[in-house]
Formats: C-alpha cells, structure tokens, sequence
C-alpha cells in the first residue's frame, strides 16, 4: 500500500450550509469557534435560536397552520417564561376593557378559579382569560374554570390572541396588544368540551 493510501483520510470541515431561503447559514455548533466580532459584521449569519451576546432581539417567528394561518391553543406554550408573558399581557388587556367601560377590576387569578373580577355598582362580573400569539379556534380550560363558568352566572370569556412579543438579549420579553373577544354571560358548552386527559385511580 502506497504511503498516500495509508494516510488516514481527513475530512474537511465547512462551518455553513445552504439554506432554502436564507441563503448560507452557519452550522451552529461552529459559532463558538468564531471571534464574536467576525460573527457581528454579518447579522444574517446569525442562528435563530440568537443566544446571548449579540445585539439583536429574538422576535416571534411566524408560525405555520392549515392554509397559512397561524393556528394555537390559547394557554399552550413550550416555553414557560413566554407563556407568563403573553398570559400576563392579555390579562392587563383585559383589565383595560374593563375599566374603560367604567368598572373597577380586581386580578384574583392567583387563589380563584377566574382571573379577573370586575365591580360596576351591584353588578359583580367574573371574568376568565385566555391569551395566545396566534390565531386561537379553542382554549384550554381546567375543571375549576368550567365548574365556575357553569355555577356562576356573570361570567365572561375574554380571548385575546395574535399577540406580538418580543425578547431581548437580558431575557425580557416585551409585548404588544392582540386582538380581542369578549363573551359575555359564558357557559361552556358541554358539545364543545373535549377532555384532553384522565384522572386514573389504581386498583
């Protein structure tokens, strides 16, 4: 065997690929080996997962569904600290249709099975919340929700959904109004409950 042959075959390395719509994007495990300075010139390159030091916010990616639509449950999120953003912002949404209709609100979502309770003379208004940064066609509810909503007969559904978000390199999120749906007098229908999970006791 020639000396050429016997030489262990090395490959070579190349810290991009091609991608379909971003033109050339880097193999992420490589960023670390980079100057962060090299990696600053081109802004382009950058992953996007856009981990910590470098100038620029992760902004919501647009996200996918049947006919283009950005489709979600209103309450289900991976991340957790993004969910108590957006759940946080449609909470205060909420509170400020509210008060502009001249009723003075109260968040109670910490120890009620509701979040909000809203007060206009004698009128007492519990209020349930739903947020999402997409398109929302259902809602994720608890037992406790539904046995309110059922037992409680001034009780409304505020849905508020494509809220826009925004998270900045020190881990902030900030957010921006969505669109709202208010259902007043709200009764969930027992057709339109599916259960998602059981309850099971062992023998």
């Amino acid at each position: 065997m020639t000396e050429e042959f016997a030489k262990p075959k090395r490959t070579i390395y190349f810290p991009f690929n091609r991608h379909p719509r971003a033109g050339l994007k880097p193999n992420e495990g490589y960023l670390f080996k980079m100057p962060q300075q090299v990696v600053q010139l081109v802004p382009d390159l950058l992953p996007d997962s856009d981990w910590g030091g470098f100038v620029r916010p992760l902004i919501a990616p647009p996200v996918s569904g049947q006919n283009g639509v950005r489709q979600r449950y209103a309450g289900f999120c991976a991340d957790p600290v993004l969910k108590k953003a957006i759940e946080m912002h449609a909470v205060r949404q909420a509170i400020a249709h509210y008060e502009a209709a001249g009723y003075t609100v109260e968040d109670v979502g910490a120890y009620r099975p509701f979040d909000l309770e809203a007060m206009r003379g004698d009128e007492v208004c519990r209020v349930e919340v739903k947020g999402s940064q997409g398109h929302v066609q259902k809602v994720i509810l608890t037992r406790n929700e539904v046995a309110n909503a059922n037992e409680f007969d001034e009780t409304d559904l505020v849905v508020v959904a494509e809220i826009q978000w925004e998270r900045h390199i020190d881990g902030t999120i900030v957010t921006d109004d969505g669109l709202m749906n208010v259902y007043p007098d709200w009764k969930p229908s027992p057709e339109n409950l599916v259960p998602l999970s059981y309850e099971y006791f062992l023998d």
